[in-house]
């Protein structure tokens, strides 16, 4: 063999050398793209699930640490999400780690609005769950807060409720008409006949009562008509000067009439000589039901002891302010947010309209009203409201001071 003939051969099997070395750097580098593919469509998912515009977690199968946890989710939750991504699910704050703990043993995968209360307050979520692979087997959850959704439904359906009333309340109105028109005629009968004082004053009381009736049928219907519209002191028909202290008065003898207010002692500390301007039925109405709410918190299965429900006012130039006060069992918070709704009780045989009314006399009367509970921090009892109405001059028989727009509160 010569000098070429082994070069070539040398040559040749270099040759063969380079190209098997180059398809395994060609297989190594195809593994490398692939790996990195991967990485980078792993990155991805998780970029997609962080941003998700709904509320995403992950659960470790085995361990139960959190896995994932989303902007959504911290929005909603208020944990960050490296105070808990690897943390044990029973380490996440409350509520939210007995509402996924629960949904977790669920064998069911979906949970539509499941309603869980969040600060006191009643939430309702639909929740998901599915397996998914994220740092080994886990548990990813979904949370959709349809809290804002079952509010406006609620509304709605309160407005249907409100129309089939008012339609009700006017078929009523005119049937009730006629025996209440009976029964007042009988009484100015009943008083022309007799000369007994007493039974003239009974019989007044009863025509009072029917006009009364007649018109809180009214209202009803007026309420029903115009929803939650507000209307204001130049829309009173029946707008005069109005003595505070007369129509409380007024109600809280309604109220004595009562058995069941046998126990109860109420205190008018009213100041005489202060008036507003409106329509006394309506305000008698409205003193009438928050004295009874009263009278119904301060009740206790102990007859023999006396609660006291007080009313009492205070005034400026432009406002008469009246406090009525009680020591019951107070008004929990999450109640006094909704205790002027529509159709809303805690009683139960209660109608939900008492309050509601309350309000939409006051509002007509371009007023307020408040509420305070508990007024003692440590039993946690008593109720007061605040009911703030514009004051009016007093009529001129009425007024005999230097001063007429003082009163006695003002000037202590």
């Amino acid at each position: 063999m010569t000098t070429d003939d082994r070069q070539s051969h040398s040559l040749r099997r270099l040759r063969d050398c380079i190209e098997s070395n180059l398809s395994r750097l060609a297989v190594y580098c195809g593994r490398l793209t692939t790996a990195s593919s991967e990485r980078s469509l792993r990155r991805y998912q998780r970029d997609i699930l962080n941003t998700l515009p709904m509320a995403a977690c992950a659960i470790h199968s085995i361990s139960h640490e959190v896995m994932l946890w989303n902007q959504t989710m911290t929005e909603l939750t208020g944990i960050a999400a490296s105070d808990a991504i690897g943390r044990p699910l029973s380490t996440i704050a409350a509520p939210w780690n007995k509402i996924l703990g629960d949904f977790l043993q669920r064998p069911e995968q979906h949970l539509n609005r499941h309603m869980v209360e969040v600060a006191e307050t009643a939430h309702y979520f639909s929740l998901h769950k599915a397996s998914i692979q994220i740092g080994g087997n886990s548990q990813f959850i979904l949370l959709e807060d349809q809290t804002e959704t079952r509010l406006l439904e609620e509304q709605l359906f309160h407005s249907e409720r409100l129309a089939s009333i008012g339609q009700l309340a006017a078929s009523v109105a005119h049937e009730i008409g006629n025996p209440i028109m009976g029964i007042e005629m009988l009484a100015r009968e009943l008083s022309s006949c007799v000369t007994d004082p007493q039974i003239r004053n009974h019989a007044r009381q009863i025509r009072e009562q029917t006009d009364r009736v007649s018109r809180i049928v009214q209202s009803l219907v007026s309420y029903a008509r115009a929803g939650s519209s507000l209307q204001r002191q130049d829309h009173l028909p029946n707008a005069e000067p109005v003595q505070i202290h007369t129509i409380i008065q007024e109600a809280i003898t309604l109220l004595e009439l009562s058995h069941k207010n046998s126990n109860i002692v109420f205190r008018n500390s009213c100041a005489a000589d202060l008036f507003v301007s409106g329509d006394g039925q309506k305000l008698q109405q409205v003193f009438t039901n928050l004295l009874k709410n009263a009278a119904d918190a301060s009740e206790s299965d102990d007859h023999t002891k006396t609660s006291v429900v007080c009313v009492r006012t205070l005034a400026n130039r432009h406002t008469v302010t009246v406090y009525v006060e009680d020591q019951g069992h107070g008004i929990p918070g999450p109640v006094q947010e909704k205790m002027f709704d529509p159709f809303f009780t805690t009683k139960e045989a209660g109608t939900g309209l008492g309050l509601a009314l309350t309000w939409n006399i006051i509002e007509e009367h371009a007023g307020t009203i408040n509420v305070v509970s508990p007024l003692n921090p440590t039993t946690h009892r008593g109720t007061r409201f605040i009911i703030s109405l514009p004051r009016c001059e007093m009529p001129a028989i009425a007024s005999d001071t230097t001063t007429p727009w003082l009163t006695q509160e003002e000037t202590a």
